[in-house]
């Protein structure tokens, strides 16, 4: 048996059976965000192989195809801040179940030098932003959320060399600068480590694993 059947990585999903754990605090948050289609979810799962260490899948996404269903097409769409108070708590759902899992089967994954990590899809901050984009207004209660939930890193995913791809669920490309920006603008303004990564998907990679080793020795945040 190779090294990741021994130590299998793959998202988290939400369960009722999680229960806070006294090691819970010991596990890094690497959070990934970054604009519509720039390669987020793939560097998530990536890392994650790379590392043989649990993702967390984004919820945005779920829950804009749920809603999508539900009113025709993503465009028919009516978002509220309901929309996002659900989002924001779905996330961090989804964050807790896989924390959950370094305790209730610790050796299922590998603990590298950097410690228990789960490589997060978006976060509270990116919720932020994304209801700025959909409802016209700062929502800075996602943001405050944010802070009071601080990963060990955050990694900025740059639209520079990635092609555009249109699922059915974003917006289009028009607004992926402009997203970036905000992006750029929201992570200096907060006291988290963060890393902005461009280049061909081997060198983000490499340039992510660097940002993370970098954050190895500091204590995981609480």
């Amino acid at each position: 048996m190779n090294e990741r059947e021994e130590c299998p990585s793959g998202p988290a999903s939400k369960t009722s059976d999680a229960q806070p754990i006294d090691r819970v605090g010991a596990v890094r948050r690497i959070v990934i965000l970054g604009a519509e289609s720039t390669g987020t979810t793939t560097l998530v799962r990536d890392l994650a192989d790379r590392m043989s260490v649990p993702w967390v899948a984004e919820y945005l996404r779920e829950y804009a195809e749920e809603r999508a269903n539900e009113a025709g097409t993503i465009w028919d769409v009516v978002w509220t801040s309901a929309d996002f108070d659900r989002v924001a708590a779905g996330q961090d759902e989804l964050e807790d179940a896989a924390i959950s899992t370094w305790v209730t089967d610790p050796d299922q994954y590998r603990t590298g030098a950097q410690g228990p990590l789960v490589i997060c899809d978006t976060d509270a901050l990116a919720t932020a932003l994304w209801a700025r984009r959909y409802l016209g207004e700062p929502a800075p209660r996602f943001l405050h959320q944010a802070a009071a939930r601080p990963p060990a890193l955050y990694l900025l995913t740059s639209p520079e060399g990635v092609d555009f791809y249109q699922d059915g669920l974003r917006d289009g490309e028009h607004i992926r600068g402009e997203m970036t920006d905000w992006f750029r603008t929201a992570l200096g303004d907060q006291q988290v480590p963060w890393a902005e990564l461009t280049g061909d998907e081997s060198t983000r990679i490499d340039l992510a694993l660097r940002a993370i080793d970098e954050v190895a020795d500091e204590p995981a945040p609480l």
